[in-house]
């Protein structure tokens, strides 16, 4: 029982006078082929009383009176053209039996589909982004130039002259892992500052989700596991995201706008573009172990007393034979990086957790 897909189809037309400014326009939309025209209407997405905006036509002004669901075709029970009515007339609702009236542009007690709240009316469904910084190992660098630190407003001072590298080794126009002046990486390699997304959901919709999904399956700090888009209120845009570059840092309800059956929900997703994942440098004191028994003794075997770690492993030696103490870069199988390969930095990306992907659909939506 669930609205999907909703698309803004065409304006049917519109009716201005001294009193009244009015629109009708047609959405289409999908829902499960089971659901009726109620599910369509009571979507958030065609709430009576929220402010016209088609296209690039807005008119807060004028707000939804009515809302006409019916099927696209006859044979299709899951597609459905939507046939909306804004006016900037508010009709008065009539009494009801109790005396009561409504009121203004709500429509009248029992008719609406989202609750009647104090001051909601001036809320409106967001999507918002925002950035923070974050800081990372710097795998890729690109040089611009060497020169010299002294005490100084702006510290540094290039040498035009010179380039980087040894002599009849320069090199002009360097990217990769960062590399002194004997072209030999830094280790460790240093770090840089990078800016995150951050995007926030403003959404009102049913409470359940909050007990069902957020907390129910433990959705706070999982990452998407398929393409994820989110429309903006009002369909007028969208975002895309690829698979585990989404991951839900944040939900919370409003506590003072809601009833059992819906809430305001802010909702704040960390976007990374390269995905959410850890990426370690391919680096160890230890190696596979590649020690022959049969050569044991002989002049290309070890002696008696060097043994291997375990079974699999063995230390790596330095230039005098010794274990070393600071982790070396590996080769991605299990081997030190030598000769022309040291400036290679291999890596190995894992998912944080295994349970940490997660069907964003189940979230609520706009």
């Amino acid at each position: 029982m669930a609205v999907s897909n909703i698309q803004e189809r065409e304006f049917v037309g519109g009716s201005f006078n001294n009193k009244e400014y009015s629109y009708e326009v047609l959405y289409q939309c999908d829902t499960d082929n089971k659901d009726g025209p109620d599910v369509v209407r009571r979507d958030p997405f065609f709430r009576i009383g929220k402010a016209y905006s088609f296209g690039n036509d807005r008119n807060p002004s004028a707000r939804l009176q009515s809302v006409e669901p019916a099927f696209l075709s006859k044979g299709n029970r899951t597609k459905w053209l939507v046939s909306c009515t804004f006016s900037t007339e508010q009709k008065e609702a009539q009494e009801t039996d109790g005396g009561g009236a409504g009121g203004g542009d709500k429509p009248t007690i029992g008719t609406s589909d989202l609750p009647d709240i104090p001051g909601a009316e001036d809320k409106l469904q967001t999507l918002e982004l925002r950035f923070l910084t974050d800081t990372d190992v710097a795998y890729g660098a690109k040089w611009l130039d060497t020169g010299t630190i002294g005490a100084s407003a702006c510290p540094y001072a290039p040498e035009p002259s010179f380039k980087l590298g040894p002599e009849g080794k320069e090199l002009d126009g360097y990217i990769g892992v960062p590399v002194n002046s004997a072209l030999v990486p830094f280790d460790p390699i240093p770090t840089r500052t990078i800016p995150q997304s951050v995007v926030r959901c403003y959404i009102y919709n049913n409470f359940g989700y909050m007990r069902d999904v957020i907390l129910g399956e433990d959705a706070i700090g999982k990452i998407n596991d398929a393409p994820y888009t989110i429309n903006g209120p009002g369909n007028q845009y969208k975002l895309e995201f690829a698979t585990n570059t989404l991951r839900l840092i944040s939900a919370s309800v409003d506590p003072h706008d809601f009833t059992d059956e819906w809430a305001w929900y802010s909702l704040e997703f960390l976007y990374k573009p390269c995905g959410h994942y850890l990426i370690i440098p391919d680096t160890g004191t230890m190696v596979e172990n590649d020690f022959v028994k049969e050569t044991e003794g002989t002049a290309s075997g070890r002696l008696p007393y060097e043994t291997a770690i375990d079974a699999e492993h063995e230390n790596v030696k330095d230039e005098t034979g010794d274990p070393v103490t600071v982790p070396v870069r590996l080769d991605g199988r299990g081997k030190p990086l030598t000769g022309a390969g040291r400036g290679v930095t291999f890596a190995l990306r894992y998912l944080e957790d295994k349970n940490i992907e997660f069907d964003f659909e189940k979230l609520p939506r706009f």
